[in-house]
């Protein structure tokens, strides 16, 4: 610690020392009280930058998601059953001493979480390990499930929807023999036509969660949290 100090001062910086044990510490305790294979890892997000790209992907209703939105937290850990296909974000609950929050990215499968009416809320955990299993397997998994099963049913109701839509207008040009726009249907213009309808019937399946172990997608464009999910950390950030 004296020489921590020391460096520190060189830098023209400061330690501060914390009454909290070490994020990871108690996050390891819990995922080994977890029933499953779960896994604990930490994360550092010394930069502003890196806390914000974790807000599209957080799927809470609750205290998380709006800690993570407009409180600074400088490091979180990772519960994760890649079984299951399961994400947790576990934070130090933001003016507490003692308590932690974990609530949940975007389940597989189904983009993005942020804004979702579906989200399950975030609970508040002791820190006691023991306790805080019980609270996430009797209270807050069980949620998750009856949440990812809500948009689930929300998502093919939605594409059933426009499946619908895309049948009627293909009912309607074939018993009319024209376009919307009245110009007349050829033959070979409506096998077209029915071609492009069964198209888009085509990516159904694919719309539903995959099993589990299946990639989540990447994001196309670069963040930190593609890079935190698929990569190495950019510098200055560690994971154990």
């Amino acid at each position: 610690m004296v020489d921590l100090i020391r460096c520190a001062k060189r830098h023209r910086t400061s330690v501060h020392t914390s009454s909290r044990r070490f994020i990871g510490d108690p996050a390891r305790d819990l995922a080994r009280l977890l029933p499953g294979q779960w896994h604990a890892s930490v994360e550092i997000y010394s930069h502003p930058a890196w806390q914000e790209d974790l807000v599209p992907w957080i799927w809470d209703s609750g205290e998380l998601g709006r800690a993570v939105q407009s409180e600074r937290i400088p490091y979180a850990a990772l519960l994760t059953d890649a079984v299951q296909g399961i994400t947790l974000l576990f934070i130090e609950r933001p003016g507490r001493q003692l308590d932690y929050l974990v609530g949940s990215f975007s389940p597989e499968g189904l983009e993005g979480g942020y804004g979702d009416p579906h989200a399950p809320r975030s609970i508040v955990l002791p820190p006691f390990a023991g306790r805080a299993a019980q609270a996430l397997t009797g209270r807050y998994l069980p949620a998750y499930e009856q949440a990812v099963h809500a948009r689930q049913t929300a998502a093919i109701a939605a594409v059933l929807g426009d499946i619908r839509c895309e049948h009627d207008t293909w009912q309607a040009m074939n018993a009319s023999g024209r376009y919307s726009d009245a110009t007349p249907l050829s033959a070979a213009a409506r096998g077209a036509a029915t071609e492009l309808f069964l198209d888009h019937l085509a990516p159904f399946p694919d719309r539903r969660r995959p099993r589990p172990g299946a990639a989540r997608p990447v994001p196309t464009r670069e963040q930190p949290v593609a890079r935190r999910r698929r990569g190495p950390l950019p510098s200055g950030r560690r994971r154990d």
